[in-house]
């Protein structure tokens, strides 16, 4: 047995175990810069750092006192004494103690986590996972999946939060989606719905809430909507989004997603409005999406999608299909806030209201800012089509369009913005839009007014939810 109890070092002692069952490793104090390499093959070592360390180096168990890291790869367990076994993997902490994986932060008691296989469980847990807060009476976590059980999730960082989904289990996949059992949506103490299950995508591309939403628009007058969606399976998910306009009335849509192994296939019915105020009614629509595909080891990534549906907008009604392929490439960091993206494809489309195609060529280049202040963006797009869509819904009306605009942070609670978009074929502003962003506890408010169309609008929704 080691036991070392010189005071006058800090974190007196780091043991290093390679999982590849390499020789045990006794080292001095290690900063980030000391960090121990393997050779190319072999498994990441498991560091621990503490102030007292006792270690059998025959049956690998060891215990571990004041300020002790257990780091494997990017996962790390922190707490004030933690016990285990280096040869099986085995952390456990009875005190306070935390989870670090990348995007998931778990504080908690009772750790049992066993780093070869990355699943553990914890005792009356607080933290985050992302953007999401949570809280529950146990936590589960399985090779990257976190299950919270008897707890609560929010977007909203106050010790009392405003809102919250409370279930009896809530299964997270960072970045991917969450579902909640049995989950009741509250606002203040103000229970809105319960289901038996509920689900919400937590890709960044997606904006789905769980929370109603407020809006305004001068030609759609005050809008009220509720997203929703209920998984029926592993791969497959219904959903509905309820939305009542003053001046259009109520105004729903519905559909199913099924996921496969590299495909995405959705089935839609409802109403849509486009960035210009235009609306369309998808009676049916149909798409079918392939996953993203890398070029070789490239920066490029190709996506496939096809769809078709019946179209009606106005006096014009028909089927409307088509196919398209997009090449994107991955942002170009040009500096620490600077980075640049590029992206080019083709599109086919046929209405079947007058039997045309529209063959569609694009361009896309945007330069984005990310300053500690400041968001700023400045984009061109390039479209050549051999004919012109029968719904004004998806007609190209600017071929060639310069967008820019910023978003400033003038104070902690508000953002001050300005953003236009030029037509370089007229020579002129097809919108300029002056945006108010107000942070009101834990909700984001935008009001923005568009001088070109003489349009008001407010945005209500919860922040980072």
């Amino acid at each position: 047995m080691v036991n070392n109890k010189k005071n006058h070092f800090l974190k007196l002692a780091a043991l290093i175990v390679a999982l590849n069952q390499a020789p045990t490793v006794f080292a001095a104090p290690t900063s980030a810069a000391d960090t121990v390499k393997t050779k190319a093959g072999a498994q990441a070592p498991v560091v621990i750092e503490a102030d007292k360390l006792y270690y059998s180096e025959q049956t690998g168990d060891y215990t571990a006192q004041g300020q002790v890291h257990i780091t494997k790869d990017r996962d790390q367990v922190l707490s004030e004494k933690i016990s285990g076994n280096s040869q099986k993997g085995e952390v456990n902490a009875e005190g306070s103690a935390t989870l670090l994986q990348p995007g998931v932060s778990l504080t908690g008691s009772n750790i049992r986590y066993n780093y070869q296989s990355r699943t553990g469980d914890m005792d009356a847990v607080t933290g985050a996972i992302e953007t999401i807060f949570v809280g529950g009476k146990t936590v589960s976590v399985i090779d990257g999946k976190v299950t919270v059980h008897d707890g609560t999730i929010t977007g909203c960082p106050a010790e009392k939060p405003h809102y919250y989904v409370g279930a009896d289990r809530v299964e997270i996949w960072p970045g991917e989606k969450l579902i909640a059992y049995n989950a009741k949506i509250v606002i203040g103490n103000l229970t809105l719905f319960s289901l038996p299950k509920l689900e919400k995508s937590l890709k960044d591309e997606t904006n789905t809430t769980l929370l109603p939403r407020i809006g305004y628009d001068s030609d759609d007058g005050l809008m009220i909507g509720q997203y929703l969606a209920y998984p029926i399976g592993n791969q497959t998910t219904v959903y509905t989004d309820l939305r009542y306009f003053t001046k259009r009335g109520f105004e729903p849509q519905f559909g199913m997603t099924a996921q496969g192994k590299g495909y995405t296939v959705d089935a839609f019915h409802g109403s849509e409005k486009n960035d210009d105020d235009e609306w369309i009614k998808k009676e049916q629509q149909f798409s079918l999406g392939l996953k993203p595909q890398r070029i070789g080891r490239s920066p490029m990534t190709l996506q496939v999608s096809a769809s078709a549906g019946k179209w009606t907008e106005e006096a014009v009604s028909g089927w409307r299909r088509g196919y398209a392929a997009y090449l994107a490439s991955d942002p170009l960091k040009l500096s620490n806030t600077l980075s640049l993206k590029l992206g080019t494809g083709y599109e086919n489309v046929y209405y079947g209201y007058n039997r045309t195609n529209n063959d569609i060529l694009r361009f896309d280049a945007d330069l984005n800012l990310e300053a500690k202040r400041t968001e700023a963006w400045l984009g061109y797009s390039y479209r050549h089509q051999t004919n012109q869509s029968v719904y004004a819904y998806d007609r190209i009306d600017i071929p060639r369009e310069l967008r820019a605009g910023f978003l400033y942070q003038i104070d902690a609670k508000n953002k001050l913005g300005v953003g236009i978009k030029y037509d370089m074929d007229r020579s002129r502003a097809d919108e300029l839009e002056y945006t108010w962003r107000h942070n009101i506890h834990c909700f984001d408010a935008d009001i923005s007014y568009d001088t070109k169309r003489d349009r008001l609008s407010l945005k209500l929704m919860a922040a980072n939810w």
